[in-house]
């Protein structure tokens, strides 16, 4: 269960030894002990990794189902309410941290790809296609070239070609969230937020306020209302279906 869980939220290559963590006993019994103690607050447990980059962090779940990060020990658990542990994506480390314009996956710019597509779309005088990329090997990007606004397109391949798409982190969890960029203006933003597989739990709001989660859950089929143009799809590409 360990190792399925650390391939599933580890950003390293899906099936890879480092999104295993490489397999190593020890960092898996650590996990195990940890992870497994009933009052991780009581035992002193803070929020760590083992490999794979993946951060363990406990947390409480409520009576109905609501996530809340607890930095510090609760006083007390309320009725209803039970200790579990959220394993998210490691935060970069100081070395690594992403900024604008670096290499890291988590900065991510399209433009050229999207340029490259319409480019051979104009050629053939109509705009189709689809630019699909991977983002932090957590994220399928697709951008519909057909319904792309035309302003965002001058500035990609039109007089001056000054325009950039770039996709980077949101929030804390480090979700994909896409912008569009331009000299001497402000970022403007484009798409936030995240669609996981239909049938498993979707997760809807990040409130930095109060530092809940709430989760709804998704039925098979059903259309999952993202923050963002109907041009742009962000997808999980991984699969919960092996956990």
């Amino acid at each position: 269960m360990v190792l399925r869980v650390m391939r599933y939220v580890s950003f390293h290559p899906w099936g890879s030894l480092r999104a295993d963590g490489n397999r190593r006993k020890g960092s898996i019994q650590q996990i195990v002990q940890k992870v497994w103690q009933p009052d991780p607050w009581k035992a002193k447990i803070k929020a760590f990794t083992a490999g794979a980059g993946v951060w363990w962090q406990p947390v409480i779940i409520g009576a109905t189902g609501k996530i809340k990060v607890v930095r510090v020990s609760p006083e007390e658990i309320e009725l209803g309410e039970r200790t579990a542990w959220m394993a998210t994506r490691q935060p970069p480390t100081s070395a690594e941290a992403p900024e604008k314009g670096s290499s890291s996956q988590l900065y991510l710019n399209v433009t050229h790809v999207l340029a490259k597509k319409l480019a051979s779309s104009q050629r053939s005088g109509e705009w189709t296609g689809e630019v699909l990329t991977l983002y932090d090997c957590r994220f399928l990007v697709r951008f519909d070239i057909a319904m792309m606004p035309k302003e965002i397109v001058d500035s990609i391949v039109g007089p001056g070609q000054n325009g950039k798409i770039v996709v980077v982190p949101g929030s804390r969890w480090f979700l994909p969230t896409v912008w569009w960029q331009r000299p001497g203006r402000p970022d403007e933003h484009l798409y936030s937020e995240m669609v996981e597989e239909s049938r498993y739990e979707t997760l809807r709001r990040l409130d930095k306020k109060v530092e809940d989660l709430s989760w709804t859950e998704g039925r098979p089929g059903s259309e999952i209302e993202s923050l963002g143009p109907r041009w742009i799809r962000v997808e999980c590409a991984r699969t919960l279906k092996a956990i």
